[in-house]
């Protein structure tokens, strides 16, 4: 029997596993659907990214660009996609004293 890892809403946890979704395991499927189809699989991801900020209003939108986006670019080797841990959280970028650049 094949799990289906799907979200369940409004929650967005993965329907096979119970973990937040997109799960690990779901990742690596997308990425093999949507091999040497980047793009697909960014907007896909992107489309998924403002339905669940639509619904999970309570977390942080960083969280949630992590979550559905931040592995995308982190999983790219060789011009393809591969599956990998979930990435780790962005530190911010120092401030700037040259505001001459805004």
């Amino acid at each position: 029997m094949t799990t289906l890892h799907t979200p369940m809403r409004p929650r967005w946890i993965c329907a096979g596993c119970a973990q937040d979704w997109p799960c690990p395991t779901r990742r690596g499927q997308l990425t093999a659907e949507y091999d040497r189809a980047q793009v697909c699989l960014s907007l896909v991801m992107a489309s998924y990214f403002v339905e669940a900020s639509e619904d999970l209003c309570d977390v942080p939108a960083g969280e949630l660009y992590l979550r559905f986006l931040g592995w995308l670019r982190s999983a790219r080797i060789g011009g393809c996609l591969r599956h990998h841990d979930p990435p780790q959280r962005l530190r911010p970028l120092p401030p700037s004293r040259d505001r001459s650049a805004y």
